[in-house]
């Protein structure tokens, strides 16, 4: 008997191969899914819903490449609802659990601007800090922005 269901425990074994790979793909498209639904909410500036999408995306694929992005959008949905306490909190964890992110110093500077806005000065300072020594080559919006923050609180 040959074929890809054959008999012998290469073809098993073969066999369960071939599903660990499709189930990895079908994981690869719900999570890709997942990701421009809440991207989706949050250009349609539905902030509510896709904070509660990139929540949930980074909490369901916490290795995917995408997990840190999603937590930095995470955060920007409640910067701008004016939550800057769950704000801060969300780009320092996600800073610390993903600082290869592609938008780690972009976490840092949110989570200053965010301690800023409420008026945690010395942690917003360090925040800025941190950005300047970790991530000397961010973007210039980056570290104008951070630059100019620190220049307003007097940070040393």
């Amino acid at each position: 008997m040959g074929g890809f269901l054959g008999t012998g425990m290469k073809s098993a074994r073969g066999f369960a191969m071939a599903l660990a790979l499709l189930s990895g793909t079908a994981a690869l498209a719900g999570a890709t899914e997942d990701y421009n639904a809440a991207y989706a909410a949050l250009e349609q500036k539905n902030y509510v819903t896709a904070g509660q999408l990139f929540q949930k995306f980074a909490q369901n694929y916490p290795t995917d490449s995408r997990a840190g992005t999603a937590v930095y959008w995470w955060g920007e949905t409640a910067y701008v609802q004016l939550d800057f306490t769950s704000a801060a909190t969300i780009y320092m964890n996600g800073y610390q659990k993903y600082p290869q992110s592609p938008k780690a110093a972009n976490m840092l500077l949110g989570a200053g601007l965010s301690l800023a806005k409420l008026g945690k000065t010395k942690e917003a300072c360090t925040a800025f800090a941190m950005l300047s020594s970790q991530y000397p080559n961010a973007t210039g919006l980056v570290t104008r922005l951070a630059a100019a923050e620190k220049s307003r609180l007097n940070c040393r």
